[in-house]
């Protein structure tokens, strides 16, 4: 993939007010740093960068994979939140949890779906085992699981599960998922710490699931309007 010079000035004029979360990620490009490195940088200042950086950034991220400089990870199409699982394509099947201590389970594209459909409120922690920030965050999402035991906490390694991470819009990782009721009403990338975690967590216990479907009702009902 080759960055479009022309969309990439629009892009570079439109972040401007993004200048100071996204100039240390855009350095890190230009002087071909590596991929993960870069990665980790454009995780931690995600949730800062409008729409028009987010694609500047992603095209230099894909330079820098095509390049050859780190590990080509999932696809770079974002999700938005707010959209019904199941996610198209996934079949459903049984689950389990991982064999160990913790209260975490690992999730697949024959899972995912059925994982869903069985609990209230499902966690997933989107990683990979060469991912640095990933694994700061493991011990923070299994603490997490073992003081919510009516929660499931899932897991999904994006580097075996590919399409279910490209199907779920995993553009950064680790990306924490929050789905209750079926609908995904939290996605964000980054290794938050345990009181971030917990913040998310009884907010999406304290949301009102008929206030949400009724807005993704009018939401649809606008789209088609148009």
């Amino acid at each position: 993939m080759q960055v479009d010079e022309e969309r990439a000035g629009r892009c570079a004029a439109a972040v401007a007010p993004d200048a100071g979360p996204t100039r240390g990620v855009i350095a890190m490009l230009e002087s071909r740093r590596d991929c993960l490195e870069v990665l980790t940088q454009f995780a931690a200042v995600s949730h800062a960068v409008n729409g028009a950086g987010f694609v500047l950034l992603a095209d230099g991220l894909q330079l820098c994979v095509d390049a050859g400089k780190g590990r080509r990870g999932p696809d770079t199409q974002r999700r938005a939140t707010g959209e019904v699982v199941p996610v198209p394509g996934l079949s459903q099947g049984n689950h389990q949890r991982e064999e160990t201590d913790m209260a975490t389970m690992t999730l697949t594209k024959d899972t995912f779906t059925q994982t869903v459909a069985d609990a209230e409120i499902v966690l997933v922690d989107f990683w990979a085992a060469w991912c640095g920030p990933c694994r700061r965050f493991t011990p923070v999402f299994e603490q997490a699981s073992q003081e919510h035991a009516d929660i499931v906490f899932g897991k999904v390694d994006t580097e075996a599960e590919q399409e279910l991470a490209a199907a779920a819009g995993i553009y950064s990782i680790p990306t924490l998922m929050a789905i209750r009721d079926g609908v995904v009403v939290f996605s964000q990338p980054g290794a938050l710490p345990a009181a971030a975690l917990e913040q998310v967590i009884s907010a999406v216990r304290a949301l009102d699931m008929d206030q949400v479907r009724a807005k993704l009702a009018d939401q649809r009902q606008e789209a088609t309007a148009r």
